[in-house]
């Protein structure tokens, strides 16, 4: 079965799924205590669990939607670069490596949630596990980008060195084009001139 969207509906998911958060959270469906600092409550064992867990989800999966646009701009971004430096290796269709990734993320979120669930800590412990996440994910972005950068670079260097050889090469050759117009201007042009001379003394 094939899962692969398009980019248009990527795109719309992202925006919909902040949307479904700022609906949620401000509409007063769900009345959460304002803090700062957050509370340590055990799933089922307190009245503001349920609400304490939805912000946590919610947030957490935009914030992975977030990261997913910058995900989705480094695979293409290697598949790109794999074609330049690995020209015989076997590429993968990049919108099946973000569609893995992306899942990947996704089934450490309901481990997550499911930790939580189960008991095995508080919502502190699920906020501190999704900012983990996220933090790995934030440093492995950087990384990539910023080693793309440097062999993008390298790539634009030697397309601009082998555009400018092919540049010199056409001077040359046109140069020797022109060089080889003028010998035969120069050399044609007067024996013509002295062919005609001796045809019209010959035959008057």
């Amino acid at each position: 079965m094939d899962f692969c969207i398009s980019f248009a509906e990527f795109f719309t998911l992202v925006p919909v799924i902040s949307q479904v958060w700022f609906l949620v959270f401000t509409s007063g469906l769900l009345k959460l205590q304002v803090s700062y600092e957050p509370s340590a409550i055990m799933a089922f064992s307190h009245k503001q669990w349920l609400c304490t867990f939805l912000h946590d989800l919610f947030q957490s999966l935009g914030s992975i939607s977030l990261f997913s646009i910058f995900i989705l701009i480094l695979v293409f971004w290697a598949d790109i670069l794999k074609k330049y430096f690995e020209p015989g290796a076997k590429r993968n269709k990049p919108m099946a490596t973000f569609q893995s990734l992306v899942i990947c993320l996704i089934l450490i979120e309901i481990a997550n949630c499911s930790f939580f669930l189960w008991g095995f800590y508080s919502s502190e412990g699920m906020i501190l596990a999704n900012a983990s996440l996220l933090a790995i994910v934030s440093i492995v972005c950087v990384w990539q980008i910023t080693t793309f950068s440097n062999q993008f670079r390298t790539v634009l260097k030697t397309l601009g060195a082998i555009n400018q050889v092919k540049s010199k090469c056409k001077v040359v050759a046109n140069s020797k084009t022109l060089q080889m117009n003028f010998l035969y201007i120069d050399v044609a042009c007067p024996l013509r001139c002295q062919l005609r001379a001796k045809l019209s003394v010959l035959f008057g």
